[in-house]
């Protein structure tokens, strides 16, 4: 059946004239384009306008080299769009035969498949919003479903996007920038001085420097990894709220993990966000070298380890004792029963009560298990002379709050790296990208703190409790009243000796301590609780000395004579692949 032309008709504007003849030859299964047009050498307005068949055209030469295709078959179609004198526009055809059948899909012709004004605001805020191409496709199919977009015109107007944040820059140049145009964002950046190739980034933004001087109490340092295509690791500083939710402090982009540059990050942050401001505990995953820089940075804080990557790296090497891999399922089971077996005897080695019983545990851990010398060799090696950084005796004497895990940061870590979606971003995208989370993050944060001192929880309502202070709710975090009511209903049980390490590790009574303060008639009030589990703790005003304020001042971003370079990039170890966009960290024994 012979594909017919559009009919020959006036219309009141050139847009108009181009819809119609877009959607009839939609209907009919073929696409146009616009071939030239001639302007008013007075005024230079389009006065005419050629459109022909988008198969109109010979076929190119055949690739010498490359596979190549093309949709050229000479189609003769032509029309043309005039405007009259009255300034309506006329269309003519020229040429109303096709050399070729009808598509059977729209989908093949690109002026079909153009963005209309509602699709490209869709994919720019939906990219915005960080979501998956898929995703944006189908909101588009869902508010069209006639739409003829495919996913990879998505894509092309999300790298459309991309150029035009960029600004004409290379991303290192508009990220400085950027940078240095927002007011929200301490940075300094850190290039090589061979290469001019930055090599270190660090960045904290404001709202996240105000929550860090509120609670400064814990700091969270830990790498993550795969978030950019220069393999830079990524260091994250996170602060721990007395509700319970973590918070970004500052990201640092180092180009390796090395003393040298952990002390630089350290410094950066002590300048930008902390100050003289001191920390109540820094928990970190052993790393050796972050370790060394931690005792110059921060000589009097205590440094403890998380006990989740503790557990992590015996229970790898426990394993490799008691494999499972290659083994019968009799076998496999014989030998997890073992695992378990060993990682219970582990948690309750961790979580003795005292020293001495830390000892007799240890003891009879290696009477049990002599015949794994290289199992029991490791924990000489590497568990034994760090005991002090992660079992419950010795930890319980640092005023951590109850934060020993690692989990919250590996959360943290996780939640950042949704919003970056593939590991192949340049340092521009990594930053807006954190940027977005921390928006997010913030926002969540100033809403669960106010939710928490406007929503009391009946079970800690002071009001019903005749020995708190009425305004208590309004003073104290409800997660730490809880922790105390608890303490009260210790209290009223059977007698035992104070170690007070529970008063230590939380900056509150102990069921000792409250038993005596209740019987005395005291009511307890705000005053009777560290600071950290305030709503609104006092304000802490930053007063540097002279010799505190030159060692850790923040420097102003160095610029070189030249325009800063981007680092090199970095191609995955193994086989090349199409789409190595995976954010997850390398495997490793995380030692």
């Amino acid at each position: 059946m012979p594909l017919t032309p559009p009919v020959e008709t006036e219309y009141p504007s050139y847009a108009s004239a181009k819809k119609d003849i877009l959607n009839h030859a939609r209907g009919e299964g073929y696409g146009v384009a616009e071939k030239r047009s001639k302007k008013d050498k007075k005024t230079g307005e389009i006065r005419k306008v050629w459109i022909h068949c988008d198969k109109s055209g010979k076929p190119r030469a055949f690739g010498a080299i490359r596979k190549t295709s093309t949709r050229k078959t000479d189609c003769p179609f032509e029309l043309t769009v005039t405007r009259t004198p009255l300034q309506d526009w006329t269309v003519q055809v020229v040429q109303g035969a096709h050399n070729h059948e009808a598509s059977s899909i729209t989908t093949q012709h690109p002026c079909h498949r153009k963005h209309t004004g509602l699709e490209k605001a869709a994919i720019k805020s939906l990219t915005a919003s960080n979501a998956d191409t898929k995703h944006i496709w189908l909101n588009i199919r869902e508010q069209n479903p006639d739409s003829a977009v495919l996913a990879q015109d998505i894509r092309n107007e999300r790298a459309a996007l991309r150029r035009e944040a960029l600004n004409g820059d290379t991303p290192i140049v508009a990220l400085g920038k950027m940078l240095e145009k927002d007011d929200d964002w301490a940075y300094s950046i850190a290039y090589n001085h061979e290469t001019k190739a930055v090599n270190r980034l660090f960045f904290a933004h404001a709202a996240a420097i105000a929550l860090a001087r509120t609670w400064p109490e814990v700091l969270l340092v830990d790498a993550t990894y795969r978030t950019n295509y220069y393999n830079l690791p990524l260091l994250h500083f996170l602060g721990r709220l007395p509700t319970g939710k973590n918070f970004t402090v500052a990201f640092c982009f180092i180009s390796d993990e090395n003393e040298r540059m952990f002390s630089w990050a350290l410094r950066m942050l002590k300048a930008s966000v902390y100050g003289p401001i001191k920390q109540s505990v820094l928990l970190t995953d052993h790393d050796q070298e972050l370790e060394k820089s931690l005792l110059v940075i921060h000589p009097l804080v205590p440094h403890l380890l998380y006990v989740w990557h503790v557990e992590k790296n015996v229970l790898e090497h426990a394993q490799k004792i008691w494999r499972v891999n290659g083994l019968n399922d009799e076998e496999q089971e014989v030998n997890t029963a073992l695992q378990d077996e060993f990682m219970v005897r582990w948690k309750e080695l961790v979580y003795t009560r005292s020293e001495g019983d830390f000892v007799a545990c240890w003891d009879r851990l290696n009477h049990d298990y002599h015949d794994q010398p290289h199992l029991l060799n490791y924990l000489l090696r590497h568990k034994w002379r760090y005991r002090e950084m992660f079992v419950k005796p010795w930890t319980s004497k640092v005023r951590h709050f109850g934060m020993t895990t690692t989990s919250p940061v590996e959360g943290s870590n996780g939640t950042l790296k949704t919003f970056l979606s593939t590991s192949r971003n340049n340092l521009f995208m990594v930053v807006n990208a954190t940027s977005r989370y921390q928006q997010m993050q913030i926002t969540e944060i100033n809403a669960d703190l106010v939710r928490q001192r406007d929503q009391i929880p009946h079970d800690v309502n002071a009001r019903r409790i005749t020995w708190l202070n009425d305004n208590i709710n309004s003073q104290i975090v409800p997660r730490v009243v809880r922790l105390l009511i608890h303490q009260y209903e210790l209290s009223n049980g059977p007698d035992t000796q104070c170690s007070g390490s529970f008063e230590q590790i939380y900056g509150i009574p102990c069921r000792h301590t409250l038993k005596n303060l209740i019987a005395r008639g005291t009511i307890i009030t705000a005053s009777h609780f560290d600071r950290y589990w305030l709503f609104s703790p006092p304000e802490r005003h930053l007063e540097w000395n002279n010799e505190d304020y030159d060692l850790w001042r923040l420097d102003d971003p160095s610029e070189p004579k030249e325009p800063f370079i981007e680092p090199q990039r970095v191609q995955p170890k193994g086989r090349p692949r199409r789409n190595d966009t995976t954010t997850r960290r390398d495997q490793s024994g995380f030692e």
